[in-house]
């Protein structure tokens, strides 16, 4: 799972956040959970690449329903005799050719890539969701953290 590494990226963030409220004025902003989290989908290198994902899978979509290229070979050859009275020669050769895009074979072809892009997509929404809710959840137990050391200090 590409987010095994975040909650250490969260909790940097948010013990950041809960040492500079601390010795901060009372002018100073919170950020809200809405910030947070806006601030992790832009700036998460697994989310970013979960969105890299997503991407290529649309760029596969739009390549499968390419039509193949036409191939041109070239190729040149020397032959020497083995013995010594025999004759040299040279050969060349080209072709060009056109593979044939049958119906069914493109179409199958599309639909694995459109489907390779719908699981691109899901993998992706639920790795949003599960960023997003561990944010959240980190979120919540700063505030607690905080209002239990509030609670001890009284």
């Amino acid at each position: 799972m590409f987010f095994r590494q975040i909650p250490v990226y969260v909790v940097v963030l948010l013990a950041s956040l809960s040492l500079t409220s601390a010795h901060a004025d009372e002018t100073d902003k919170y950020f809200s959970l809405a910030q947070l989290q806006a601030m992790a989908l832009n700036q998460s290198p697994a989310f970013q690449a979960i969105q890299d994902q997503v991407d290529a899978a649309l760029a596969g979509v739009s390549t499968a329903k390419a039509f193949p290229n036409p191939e041109i070979e070239v190729s040149s050859a020397r032959s020497r005799p083995r013995l010594a009275d025999g004759l040299t020669s040279s050969s060349r050769s080209s072709s060009l050719t056109q593979p044939l895009d049958l119906p069914n074979r493109r179409w199958s072809r599309i639909d694995a890539a459109e489907a390779g892009l719908t699981a691109a997509e899901a993998n992706g929404a639920s790795n949003r969701a599960d960023l997003l809710a561990l944010i959240q959840v980190r979120y919540y137990e700063l505030l607690r953290r905080e209002a239990e050391l509030k609670a001890f200090q009284e």
